[in-house]
């Protein structure tokens, strides 16, 4: 199968909190991908 989507050491942060960091992901045309996390919403005045 060709690749359709590649991530190689990708970090990000998000007000100065690392939400990702060195993630390397690799699909391919017709997988199926499920990502499954923890969503955290927070209220600031």
């Amino acid at each position: 199968m060709s690749e359709l989507i590649t991530l190689d050491q990708v970090s990000v942060e998000f007000s100065k909190r690392k939400v990702l960091d060195n993630i390397s992901l690799t699909i391919s045309r017709g997988e199926i991908l499920t990502l499954i996390g923890l969503m955290v919403l927070v209220n600031r005045p």
